[in-house]
């Protein structure tokens, strides 16, 4: 006999069945102990979906501005060193972001914001995304030749697209109206996109470069909560996949996932949205074909 509930079952609970239930009316009833992980208050999380009360987390206003300071090479070391030294990042893995900082060859990434996004991914589990994009381990073999803000082709709501020149060229490249934005919330963006590396893209793949970049913000986030305060356009972006991503996973439900949760009907509660995962509000937002893999690759 296979019971099902709704909901996540806490630790210490019993399951009480009527001895009529199966057709013996004068059966005793029987009591079940039901084996759980799960404390009551972690059950209670579990069943319920997670929604923001403050609005900065979901309304946006206008891009920011572009500041002198956005442009200049030195203020945005400094501002990527402090930021490196504000998540308790060693000495060692400090000194290698600057590094990459100052490897990276502006003629191929001119916006010092974005060397700083790029750099500041060292110590993260995204600090790869540096080499996938320039060098040839990609699986082109070949490395971008252009990490920039700028007008995507037909490029619809996007933040950021891989593009390829005439010349088969790799291009990264930013909504030109994310340049005032903070450069911890590009850090995202650089890593999703570096995943990217040959002309075919699949929702399997977005899914999966999504979760990877929503999962690197929500550890940003640990750092410096401020970040979803912004209450810019790409904060907002940011904060409701994040929203869906906590919203969604099979093992527990108040967890990170990606497949949809028992006991959550929307992904993004308080919304019109009717989408139950982070899987599906990503499928949503992309028309692309899925790949010839299996599903459980996800």
């Amino acid at each position: 006999v296979f019971v099902t509930v709704p909901r996540p079952v806490p630790q210490d609970s019993v399951l009480h069945i009527e001895g009529g239930l199966f057709g013996h009316t004068d059966a005793p009833p029987i009591q079940v102990d039901v084996a759980s992980t799960l404390s009551t208050f972690q059950a209670t999380l579990a069943g319920n979906a997670l929604q923001p009360t403050s609005p900065d987390v979901v309304t946006a206003g206008d891009p920011p501005a572009v500041t002198t300071g956005d442009r200049d090479t030195e203020t945005l070391r400094r501002i990527m060193v402090d930021h490196l030294i504000g998540r308790g990042t060693t000495e060692s893995i400090v000194g290698r972001a600057v590094g990459i900082y100052d490897a990276i060859d502006p003629e191929i990434v001119p916006s010092p914001k974005i060397r700083a996004a790029l750099g500041a991914l060292a110590g993260s589990f995204a600090e790869p995304a540096v080499e996938y994009l320039f060098s040839d381990v990609s699986c082109t073999g070949t490395p971008v030749t252009l990490v920039d803000f700028g007008e995507i082709p037909q490029g619809g709501t996007l933040l950021a697209r891989v593009i390829f020149d005439d010349n088969g060229d790799r291009i990264v490249l930013l909504k030109p109206s994310l340049e005032g934005e903070r450069f911890e919330l590009l850090m995202p963006l650089l890593a999703h996109e570096a995943i990217h590396c040959d002309q075919v893209d699949t929702i399997e793949e977005e899914t999966a470069a999504s979760a990877f970049d929503i999962l690197l913000y929500a550890q940003l986030l640990t750092i410096d909560p401020s970040l979803a305060l912004e209450g810019t356009p790409l904060s907002r972006a940011l904060n409701l996949d994040l929203i869906a991503m906590i919203n969604s996973g099979r093992r527990y439900p108040e967890s990170l996932g990606i497949l949809a949760s028992d006991g959550v009907t929307q992904a993004l509660p308080g919304t019109n949205s009717p989408l139950r995962s982070f899987a599906e509000v990503i499928a949503n937002a992309y028309d692309l074909p899925p790949s010839d893999s299996p599903a459980p690759e996800l």
